[in-house]
């Protein structure tokens, strides 16, 4: 089975999906194993604080892992979709 990953970003899209890909890492070496949740897991990727989460229901039906970024750009996101 693979991961999905999906950004938002306002960076281009190059710096943008190297950041998710570096979250993405983070996150599934971060998780407990034998688990799909990623409830109260924070990571650090390039300088920057990155808190994960479970997620479903709001503006997406399909169960996900959602990080977003806590430092200077709120607005930056990584979806997981397993």
């Amino acid at each position: 089975m693979g991961l999905s990953v999906v950004a938002k970003s306002v960076h281009d899209r190059k710096g943008a999906c190297e950041t998710a890909r570096k979250v993405a890492k983070a996150a599934m070496d971060g998780s407990a194993p034998g688990t799909s949740g990623f409830a109260g897991l924070t990571v650090q990727v390039d300088g920057q604080t990155w808190v994960c989460q479970d997620r479903q229901g709001d503006d997406d039906p399909d169960p996900h892992g959602l990080c977003a970024n806590t430092g200077d750009e709120p607005e930056e996101e990584v979806r997981l979709y397993s």
